[in-house]
């Protein structure tokens, strides 16, 4: 499924099916897609030794049995780790899925909210970047236009932007919702993604007269809340129950 053609609610898997199943795991991006799920949302981060993992955290304690930051540990270090048996109690076990295994699973399939954490950028040159080479991944499997980009550092949204003026980009931004409205203009982003407490309908209405974007905030877990912000204007939302919404 395109980006462009999601139809309003988007219903977003926030790290696949996660009430249901181990967060960022393969388990729970197949139950996402057999759901009829429109977008899953996951979180990639970096090794040492430049591999990309789909994972949530900077280091590895709350979901494996490992410990340390992801970004210290080379590839060969975590690979054998179970990311889902401490969440799941020990009924399911999957590896930290790698970014190619899920461009892989859900190509055609669904669209696919790509964050990129923080630790992913490093100054230096745009070319042979940790971004570049996570847009090469796509373009490869011609991808492109299935995926928005979505990080709570901007400078990786900038230097995305430069690498290529057709990326869906997807404005993150944390804390007390502020519309983005210059920097969506100069990424001529996709869409906003603020936290959902304290989104006003002023704020909504504001940001899309302004840009006439998408907003799509995160985590919206409660059916009541989902349906006031359906109200006031936004385009859908992250959710770890994305069953209680389809």
């Amino acid at each position: 499924m395109k980006i462009q053609e999601l139809e309003s609610p988007i219903i977003a898997a926030h790290r696949g099916l996660s009430s249901l199943f181990p967060e960022n795991t393969l388990p729970a991006f197949e139950a996402a897609l057999n759901l009829g799920c429109q977008m899953i949302e996951l979180d990639v981060g970096v090794t040492k030794d430049n591999v990309f993992v789909i994972f949530h955290d900077e280091t590895l304690e709350r979901t494996t049995a490992g410990s340390g930051r992801i970004s210290e540990k080379e590839y060969k270090e975590i690979c054998g780790l179970d990311a889902a048996s401490k969440i799941s109690n020990g009924k399911i076990r999957s590896k930290i899925p790698l970014l190619s295994d899920v461009l892989d699973l859900v190509k055609d399939r669904c669209a696919l909210n790509i964050e990129i954490k923080g630790e992913v950028y490093k100054k230096g040159e745009d070319s042979g970047s940790h971004e570049a080479f996570i847009v090469e991944q796509v373009i490869e499997r011609q991808m492109k236009d299935q995926i928005i980009f979505s990080s709570f550092n901007h400078e990786i949204l900038k230097r995305l932007r430069r690498l290529s003026k057709e990326l869906n980009l997807g404005i993150l931004t944390s804390g007390e919702p502020r519309p983005p409205v210059s920097l969506t203009k100069e990424l001529n982003a996709f869409s906003w993604h603020p936290g959902h407490v304290n989104l006003s309908r002023k704020k909504i209405e504001k940001y899309k007269d302004l840009t006439g974007k998408k907003i799509i905030p995160y985590t919206v877990n409660n059916p009541k809340k989902a349906a006031k912000l359906l109200n006031a204007g936004v385009d859908g939302f992250f959710t770890d129950y994305p069953q209680n919404f389809i």
